[in-house]
């Protein structure tokens, strides 16, 4: 057997093999659908919702957990520091909501928001400040909004907490958005 007709034979080999296993991730989501248990799925259960009023309006429940790829539906990220001295980002996603969007009703296909804080377990204030920590809250929704005024407490771990206050847009977007919320049962995202 010629060196090429081995290359060639080891060549549809990869091709085969990489195919099914394409085909198989690709029906995996659809075997979850049906009713299939998924390996991916979040072993945690988030709870809690948020009202949003002004320029933005509804109330949106915390998801329980997401399927796709094992991320959470809110999830604790780029925890930093030295024990017990630990701060980081909660993060909410929502995907396919129905809100007020500047007075009409909306189907927002995505939404994020961001609670960053220096220490978890404390109360801080959403005004930026030269001299104290401060919570950082962004909420992007496709319009990106940040924090103007309120307070953010988290618990010890991240893994819960509240925010009441008021996001304005840096961008060309007018008004503001009002945000009252608590979260509960986040999971730290894998990395």
């Amino acid at each position: 057997m010629s060196l090429r007709v081995q290359v060639s034979k080891r060549r549809w080999y990869r091709y085969l093999t990489a195919s099914s296993a394409t085909l198989i991730v690709g029906l995996l989501p659809a075997a979850g659908a049906a009713g299939a248990p998924m390996a991916a799925a979040s072993p945690y259960r988030s709870s809690g919702s948020f009202t949003f009023s002004g320029a933005i309006s509804g109330t949106l429940l915390v998801p329980r957990s997401q399927n796709y790829g094992g991320l959470p539906g809110c999830g604790i990220n780029g925890i930093e520091g030295v024990p017990p001295h630990l701060g980081g980002d909660d993060i909410i996603t929502w995907d396919n909501v129905k809100l007020r969007v500047g007075g009409k009703q909306e189907a927002v296909m995505f939404i994020d928001l961001t609670i960053g804080v220096p220490e978890f377990g404390r109360a801080y204030s959403m005004v930026p400040s030269p001299s104290s920590p401060h919570a950082g809250v962004s909420l992007t929704i496709p319009a990106s909004y940040t924090a103007k005024t309120g307070t953010v407490t988290t618990s010890e771990g991240g893994k819960s907490g509240s925010l009441k206050g008021t996001l304005s847009s840096p961008g060309s977007h007018p008004g503001t958005v009002s945000i009252r919320g608590s979260w509960a049962g986040c999971a730290k995202v894998r990395t």
